[in-house]
């Protein structure tokens, strides 16, 4: 066998070992990333429900089940998918909850489907966007609100500004125990997709809060009851705009895999193009 033959012979293997190492990875990636999640309902880090809208039409209802209008009632008008200004985070669609008044049904919602949970911790994950037209010229009312629970009266419920005088950006939680609202710490921004993360310890009312990376853990002041559903709402804008929040996807972790494959394939190529370098010598230093 010639140098030359010897160099072709193994720059093609190592093409070869490189698509199928491209093929193998990517394939893997296919498997395990999980799907886009609008809202990503868990019970000790295991998924019990998710919807991503994208099944949906843009301005209709989300699907019922597993949506539902507050108190169990027939979604209206108020909370539909929209696939436009915004943008979606993630995906085509979101759904919006659009609320002008303090009471009736406008703007608010929840899903379940996952039973009851009465024990370990359970959690959501989800996209919000909260605009800057919203009306928050008043005192203790919030941009609106987010809660694993059945309501108020059990469960992790966050309230997106005001409701304790804390401030426009702030997020607030409900602690049982001294039946207030009180500061989570963690803050949000107008006009943008961030990333919520939250999670509730049935058996301790430990929580934690995330938004975008920066989170807080605090307890709720409340142990050993349940959570039925996932609520959102919009907070009463009195007069003026309607107050509204927009819902959706997480980003899929599989864009991150599939970079690691690029780069993994990056590593091989480069490997074999060393390869290529150092078996191009004369003849005469190669031993058959």
């Amino acid at each position: 066998m010639t140098a030359r033959s010897f160099v072709e012979t193994m720059s093609e293997k190592c093409t070869i070992e490189s698509l199928f190492i491209f093929a193998l990875v990517f394939g893997w990636c296919l498997a395990v990333a999980p799907q886009s999640h609008a809202v990503l309902i868990t019970h000790n880090g295991a998924q019990v429900q998710a919807d991503d809208f994208e099944d949906d039409t843009a301005g209709n209802n989300p699907s019922s089940p597993p949506w539902h209008g507050k108190s169990g009632t027939t979604l209206n008008t108020t909370i539909q998918v929209a696939d436009s200004n915004p943008a979606a985070a993630q995906g085509a669609n979101y759904l919006v909850f659009d609320r002008a008044q303090a009471g009736g049904l406008e703007g608010r919602g929840y899903i379940d489907g996952f039973g009851t949970l009465n024990s370990g911790t359970v959690g959501a994950s989800f996209m919000l966007y909260v605009p800057s037209t919203n009306n928050v010229s008043l005192t203790n009312s919030a941009e609106g609100k987010i809660g694993l629970g059945p309501s108020l009266s059990g469960g992790l419920f966050l309230a997106v500004g005001q409701e304790d005088s804390s401030g426009q950006f702030s997020i607030d939680y409900f602690h049982g125990g001294h039946a207030v609202w009180e500061d989570s710490t963690v803050t949000y921004a107008y006009d943008r997709w961030q990333r919520w993360d939250m999670t509730v310890d049935i058996s301790t009312g430990n929580a934690t809060l995330a938004v975008d990376g920066t989170s807080a853990n605090f307890n709720i002041g409340r142990l050993n009851f349940d959570v039925s559903r996932f609520e959102l709402e919009g907070g009463w804008a009195y007069t003026g705009p309607h107050n509204k929040l927009y819902v959706d996807a997480v980003p899929e972790p599989s864009c991150l895999l599939l970079l690691a494959v690029a780069l993994l394939s990056s590593t091989t190529v480069l490997r074999c193009r060393r390869i290529r370098f150092k078996i191009g010598k004369p003849a005469h230093q190669f031993a058959y």
